[in-house]
């Protein structure tokens, strides 16, 4: 089976440890799970409705969730949605590439949701 989670970001994750002997893994992955399906269709319904200020502001504050955990491909996706964004300087998007992106990170979600919730 292809990982889509970095196995070294995985097990560093579940070194630390909380006062209570929860795993960083644990309390990260419990975020991840419960917040960024929401924050997908958010990035889709920005997508979908020309909103490229707000696509670029919610694939930011992605990064770090999906990042944190080594979901590689899908903070690609974000890293690459909010790159070209950023760089349009007034211009127009293309809009073929951020729909390339954007079915990258959506179709990563549910893989790395099935993993991660083998791995809690």
């Amino acid at each position: 089976m292809n990982s889509r989670l970095d196995t070294e970001t995985i097990n560093t994750l579940r070194l630390y440890k909380d006062k209570e002997g929860k795993s960083l893994l644990t309390t990260l992955g419990e975020i991840f799970v419960n917040t960024v399906p929401t924050e997908v269709k958010k990035l889709r319904s920005y997508f979908d409705n020309r909103e490229f200020s707000s696509l670029e502001n919610s694939a930011h504050s992605l990064k770090s969730t999906v990042g944190g955990l080594g979901a590689t491909v899908m903070l690609e996706a974000l890293n690459n949605i909010e790159d070209h964004l950023s760089s349009l300087e007034g211009g127009a998007p293309n809009e073929s590439m951020l729909a390339e992106w954007m079915k990258i990170a959506e179709a990563e979600l549910d893989p790395v949701i099935v993993e991660l919730k083998k791995l809690l």
